[in-house]
């Protein structure tokens, strides 16, 4: 039979054990967060670039098609085809022309939202003249995942309270899951997309009523 005091020994050393190496993991993560970070800053100097080259033609001086000039071997344009990459550099163009130049966003905010998640909501963004609409898109590229960020870009785009250029009242007439289908009846007046009834449903699908 063991020892009492030594089981308490054990479990000491096991927690001791343990708190060392949460601690050594969030080093690590800290470590890689900032080494992804550095590594986004570059894609904003590219979509800069390429948009100057792409406006300017200056590929032209090489004879080279913009197309020709993407699938260049040295230019490390990702993709496995020079369509494939030409498609990338239209994608950092426009992120440029609508999020730097149209828009003003902050360069933090859209290094943290990186370029993928910022090319899926660059359409909803490319047609909006509310900058401040636009800066809820990036807030909500930054923060959620991509298959929640498809979600909220599959609602029809009045349908969001924070998205929509209604200046009437929204009424919130249900609430619904998107992944279970759980809803609720309950009707409240909100600037902004309820607190799901279930904390593991992470997205709610809010139906407004625009009142005239």
């Amino acid at each position: 039979m063991s020892n009492p005091e030594s089981l308490r020994f054990m479990d000491e050393q096991k927690e001791k054990a343990l708190i060392s190496l949460g601690q050594e993991h969030h080093k690590l993560v800290e470590k890689l967060k900032m080494a992804l970070l550095m590594a986004q800053r570059g894609f904003l100097k590219a979509a800069e670039a390429l948009s100057v080259i792409k406006d300017k033609r200056t590929h032209e001086s090489e004879d080279l098609s913009w197309q020709e000039f993407c699938g260049l071997p040295d230019l490390p344009i990702p993709g496995r085809t020079s369509e494939s990459r030409r498609r990338v550099a239209d994608a950092l163009v426009r992120i440029h022309k609508i999020f730097v130049l149209k828009s003003n966003i902050s360069k933090d905010s859209l290094i943290e939202a990186g370029w993928t998640k910022l090319d899926m909501i660059a359409p909803v963004c490319e047609k909006e003249e509310n900058i401040s609409i636009i800066e809820d898109w990036v807030e909500r590229a930054r923060r959620l995942t991509v298959p929640d960020l498809w979600i909220e870009l599959k609602q029809p785009y009045n349908e969001v309270g924070a998205n929509s250029s209604c200046q009437h009242e929204k009424e919130y007439l249900n609430w619904r899951c998107p992944i279970c289908g759980q809803t609720s009846k309950d009707k409240t007046t909100l600037p902004y997309s309820p607190r799901p009834l279930n904390p593991k449903h992470k997205t709610w699908r809010v139906y407004l009523k625009k009142l005239s």
